[in-house]
């Protein structure tokens, strides 16, 4: 919202300080937990490869961040001076078209991993939609939100059939996979980022001190909760056989 017209000099700066070198610091951390883990026999610099550079852990999502940021760097002006329904529309086919393809065909997704040198949920493809909503939401906020109050029943209409999409897409067709990146999740996405902000709108007003916490925090929580819940799980392992208390 604060970089929509134009960029600070230290725009790029100050994310590798704040968000690209806490990915390296965790990398780190994984690549050294499995180089020291007798059970596993990996290479230093294959590790180095895949986690690092190729961003092959849960920490990738970084990487599309950073694409987002240097995608804003190179369209921000010419979204700018667009009418947002031609960009959001084409961004959701590119970004649609490329998913469903990465699920269904087998050759598609092979030429991807021969000639994409990263993880392959790092395409930008298919957060492109994402990228491009989200920049007509803050560039529109007010009008966005003022409209979302108006029409609340209709996007709590949309939220649950796109949700059904995705249940009948699941029991009926079998499509399970369990992943950020299917085909089937960019409106329900979409409607409910949109109802989040709504929500935090009015939640600003009461200053849940709680909030602003786990804002605070919350890059953190994302880079850190999975090796947090796989050593807990490890600890308690003892309680499996007992459903409740694990």
């Amino acid at each position: 919202m604060r970089y929509s017209k134009h960029l600070p000099k230290n725009f790029l700066t100050k994310r590798i300080k704040f968000i690209l070198i806490p990915y390296i610091f965790f990398a780190l951390f994984i690549i050294f937990e499995i180089y020291f883990d007798h059970a596993k026999h990996h290479t230093l610099w294959y590790l180095v490869l895949n986690i690092l550079i190729e961003g092959k852990f849960f920490g990738w999502f970084v990487l599309v961040i950073f694409q987002f940021f240097i995608l804003h760097i190179i369209f921000h002006k010419a979204l700018d001076k667009m009418k947002p329904l031609i960009p959001i529309v084409v961004s959701f086919v590119i970004s649609f078209a490329h998913a469903i393809l990465m699920y269904y065909s087998t050759n598609y997704l092979n030429w991807w991993s021969e000639h994409y040198i990263l993880y392959n949920r790092t395409i930008i493809l298919n957060w492109l939609f994402y990228f491009v909503l989200g920049f007509y939401i803050e560039k529109y906020y007010d009008a966005v939100m003022k409209f979302v109050h108006q029409k609340i029943y209709w996007f709590l209409l949309l939220l649950v059939v796109s949700a059904g999409i995705i249940a009948i897409n699941i029991f009926k067709f079998d499509v399970h996979l369990n992943e950020s990146n299917r085909f089937d999740l960019f409106i329900f996405s979409g409607v409910f980022f949109v109802l989040i902000i709504s929500l935090s709108k009015v939640l600003c007003h009461v200053h849940l001190t709680f909030i602003y916490l786990i804002s605070e925090i919350s890059f953190f929580v994302y880079l850190s909760h999975q090796i947090i819940v796989e050593h807990i799980s490890r600890g308690l392992s003892s309680f499996v056989r007992y459903p409740f208390m694990f």
